[in-house]
Formats: C-alpha cells, sequence, structure tokens
C-alpha cells in the first residue's frame, strides 16, 4: 500500500506539472498583448514596456514558464491586478464558500438519489419508479443555469421561501445547491438502482431470503454495502463536475466563491487571478480523483 500511495502521490505532482505547463501555455495563446488589455490600450509606450519588464512578459517564454512552476512550488501565484493582494489570498477568502457549496450539494445528492435509487430498484414495476425515471431524465437533460433561474422565480421571487442572493444562512444555500446537484441527484439515483439489482440478483441474497429476513434487514445489511462502490466512486468522480457547475450558478445567486470571482477575474482581465483560479479547480478536481 506505501508503494502504491508513493506512485500515485508521484503521479499526482507530474499531473499537476502538466496542468501548469498547459495553464501557462493557454493564456500565451490569447491574441493581443496582455499589457494592452491590462491597461484598456490608453498607455503609452513606455508604460507597456514598463508593465512588461515588470510582469516578466519581456522574457523567453521557457524562462517565464520555469519561473512560473517554482512560484506555484513556492506558494506564490502572482499579484491580482483586481484585488492589489497575492492571488494565494485572495482564492483562499472565496474557496469557502464554493467548498460549502459543493459539500451540501453532494449532501443533497446524496440523501435524495440513494433511497430514490433503492427504492425503484426494490419495486422496478411500479408506477412511482417509473415517474422516478421521467423525472430523471428531465433532470439530467435540463441545463443547471435553467434550473437554476427557474428555482429563483418560483421559491424566491413568486413564494418568497428563500432568499434570491447572498451567503452566510444554510437557506441561502439550498437554491444554489439544489441548482448543481439536481442532475448528480438523477445520476447516483439511477446508479444506486442498477447496483441494488446486480447485487439483488446474487446467489447469497436469495440465500438471505430464504432464511425469513425482512427486507430492510437485507437491503442494510447484505445488499447496500457491496452495491455502495459505484455509488461512491461516482459521487467522487462527480464532485468535479460541482465545482465547474459552480462557476454559472454562483453567478446567478451572486453567490461568493470561485466561480464568481473567476467571472470577475476575466472581465477584468487579471490574468494571475485567472491562472489561479485555473490552477485550483484543477488541482482540487486532482486530489478528489487520488
Amino acid at each position: 500500500m506505501a508503494v502504491y500511495l508513493a506512485q500515485r502521490m508521484v503521479r499526482l505532482v507530474i499531473q499537476v506539472l502538466l496542468v501548469l505547463t498547459l495553464v501557462f501555455i493557454l493564456f500565451r495563446l490569447v491574441p493581443g498583448n496582455p499589457v494592452l488589455l491590462l491597461t484598456g490600450g490608453t498607455a503609452t509606450t513606455q508604460q507597456v514596456h514598463q508593465l512588461s519588464v515588470q510582469m516578466g512578459w519581456n522574457q523567453p517564454v521557457l524562462v517565464q514558464l520555469g519561473r512560473y512552476i517554482v512560484q506555484v512550488f513556492r506558494a506564490n501565484l502572482g499579484t491580482s491586478l483586481l484585488y492589489n493582494q497575492p492571488v494565494i489570498a485572495v482564492i483562499g477568502t472565496h474557496l469557502p464558500p464554493t467548498l460549502a457549496l459543493t459539500a451540501a450539494s453532494m449532501l443533497l445528492a446524496i440523501l435524495v438519489g440513494v433511497p430514490s435509487g433503492i427504492a425503484a430498484a426494490i419495486s422496478p414495476h411500479k408506477t412511482s419508479a417509473r415517474g422516478l425515471d421521467i423525472a430523471w431524465l428531465l433532470l439530467l437533460a435540463m441545463p443547471n443555469f435553467w434550473l437554476a433561474i427557474l428555482l429563483v422565480q418560483i421559491f424566491a421571487v413568486h413564494l418568497h421561501w428563500f432568499p434570491v442572493v447572498g451567503y452566510g444562512s444554510p437557506l441561502a444555500l439550498i437554491l444554489p445547491a439544489l441548482g448543481i446537484g439536481a442532475r448528480l441527484i438523477a445520476l447516483i439515483s439511477q446508479v444506486t438502482r442498477a447496483s441494488v439489482q446486480e447485487v439483488s440478483s446474487q446467489p447469497y441474497i436469495q440465500v438471505a431470503q430464504s432464511k425469513g429476513l425482512s427486507r430492510a434487514r437485507l437491503i442494510a445489511k447484505h445488499i447496500l454495502k457491496p452495491a455502495a462502490l459505484p455509488i461512491l466512486t461516482m459521487v467522487g468522480l462527480q464532485t468535479g463536475y460541482l465545482l465547474g457547475g459552480s462557476v454559472v450558478i454562483e453567478n446567478i445567486f451572486s453567490y461568493p466563491g470561485i466561480g464568481q470571482l473567476l467571472l470577475s477575474a476575466i472581465n477584468m482581465h487579471d490574468y494571475a487571478l485567472i491562472e489561479g483560479l485555473a490552477l485550483t479547480f484543477a488541482t482540487l478536481f486532482l486530489l478528489v480523483n487520488l
């Protein structure tokens, strides 16, 4: 196990290096002079040159790449022009709300998806199971931004059950979490249903049934544990989707996470912050996979 973990850690470092290189190259391929974009095109030639020297953009690309990788591994992602603060400090301020939203979305998806999947697997021919199939199909086909707008209109604007925007209270988490996690609810339910049905067809389950065990005990003791592996795999893989989906949802609900921060950085051409956020998203996804 120690050797395996060491191999995975080495692989993780290599993947992070590849992500660093890819992020660096992609931003160097953006059309136009980044200095002119930062200054709005109003700077003089001398000011453009001074800023290029200050940011290190006048050096060869390989030199810039090497310096960038060294800085990242020293926990130095540069300075945000938008906030005039170190990028790592800005991201650290906005990361906890996004992690809270991701955790709430995942918890909601598990609490709804697993029981509904078990119910559909136990009674696949009931009308309720067929209704769940239709509901999950609709959720999988529905764009999360459209669902988020629909949730705002119904539950915030018309019914006044939840706040439209904001952060800091449990109620403010529910609508954004549902907007991101609705698709995951459908996926977890479908995976749970297929996994429970597969385990239920095994001979040892038939033996347990012949002993007269109750359905609840049969599910809890003999079915759910071996059926949990595909569910856990799905949960881990979809965490990256939740982080990516936060970019759109956070802006709809004015939620102060790294998703909203990313769009602000893009609008203001804050390259250091954009690179730091891209690296943060990629690293979080790699860590979840690990």
